[in-house]
């Protein structure tokens, strides 16, 4: 598996799937039935929102994700601190020899330029 390969299946089984699944809890789970606190109280924020409010805040959670699995990368790339303790990692996929790190972030973020 290549960088870019990879930087796809994170898109489609993070970001994509994600998002589907937020959506699908957001519109089909009745207040009755969340158990936990937090989630009943988000479900009752989505119920207080519009239709167009709703779209910006999947948008937001979108981006939120985006951001998040980008910062994620630039950490396995190197081009990132964590703490001020910078890290030499290798990243190796499938039967790959050389490390697919190093251009992880700049392969994912290009997947989403318009």
């Amino acid at each position: 598996m290549k960088a870019e390969e990879f930087a796809s299946a994170l898109k489609t089984g993070i970001i994509d799937s994600n998002l589907a699944d937020y959506r699908k809890l957001f519109f089909n789970t009745p207040i009755t039935e969340a158990t936990d606190e937090y989630f009943r109280q988000a479900l009752v924020f989505f119920g207080d929102l519009n239709e167009t409010q709703r779209e910006v805040l999947f948008r937001i959670l979108r981006q939120v994700e985006i951001d998040t699995t980008s910062s994620l990368l630039s950490v396995l790339d190197g081009t990132s601190d964590l703490k001020d303790n910078r890290m030499s990692l290798k990243l190796f996929a499938g039967e790959e020899s050389q490390p697919i790190n190093g251009v992880l972030q700049d392969c994912f973020l290009a997947l989403f330029e318009d």
